[in-house]
């Protein structure tokens, strides 16, 4: 009898599990929608004649992250090390990984977008994409270890961190503050009584904040990363996943 239920327990464990990752491969698709939603409203917010710099910049810095996040990101982020930064799966991912993996990039992607809109119309090309490579490895994939992993030192003293209020949001805001801080006001350029510039395009604007809208529903909601568990803990799944 007692085999039974252990061969019970462990069924509905790998069920549980197995929706778990779908529900994190159903949601990463509207969580990377976003980039669409932070396309248009970047390019109504900037003048016609830069439109095409930043939309080339949005995409370019999802193509740039995603070898980046799979090389060395994830490792970093969610491989077994220490209470600062992981160590492993590097090159290359466990099964269980790739849910995971994917739900992480689309978040990752987010919070460099944040430094996109902020520096519209005051970065080179180049340099933004060094920027995303900077970004990814050195600033955000150390601060998802410390409060998104079993091991990290935030998570362990206890700091939460459920809609990404401080692994994107606050790092993506803080990131685009000193970038913008870096840039410089342009005192003079356009002349002593300044000129004001506004976006071209209040409907792409408009938009953008609606595709944002809906790509919130997963983004918030779904950061449980559990399907079934009414009172389980994102840390649980973090721990199995590992």
């Amino acid at each position: 009898y007692q085999r039974r239920v252990r061969d019970r327990v462990d069924q509905l464990s790998e069920i549980s599990f197995l929706l778990d990752n779908a529900l994190l491969l159903a949601t990463t698709p509207m969580i990377f929608w976003m980039q669409a939603g932070f396309s248009l409203l970047e390019a109504g917010s900037v003048r016609a004649k830069n439109t095409v710099n930043i939309l080339l910049k949005n995409v370019m810095d999802v193509s740039v992250l995603t070898p980046i996040w799979y090389v060395v990101g994830y490792g970093l982020a969610y491989g077994n090390g220490n209470g600062f930064i992981g160590l492993d799966k590097f090159f290359g991912l466990e099964n269980s990984d790739y849910a995971l993996f994917m739900f992480e990039w689309a978040f990752c992607s987010t919070a460099i977008t944040i430094v996109s809109g902020a520096t519209a119309e005051r970065i080179q090309f180049p340099t933004y994409l060094a920027f995303s490579v900077y970004m990814t490895i050195i600033v955000y994939a150390p601060v998802c270890h410390w409060l998104w992993t079993a091991e990290g030192f935030l998570a362990k003293n206890k700091a939460i961190d459920f809609a990404g209020s401080g692994v994107v949001h606050l790092v993506g805001g803080t990131a685009a503050i000193i970038s913008t801080m870096a840039l410089k006001p342009r005192i003079g350029r356009f002349g002593r009584t300044g000129k004001e510039i506004t976006g071209h395009s209040i409907t792409l604007t408009t938009l953008g904040v609606w595709v944002l809208w809906f790509g919130w529903f997963a983004f918030n909601c779904d950061l449980l990363l559990l399907f079934l568990e009414k009172n389980g803990n994102s840390q649980r799944m973090l721990s199995r996943q590992q």
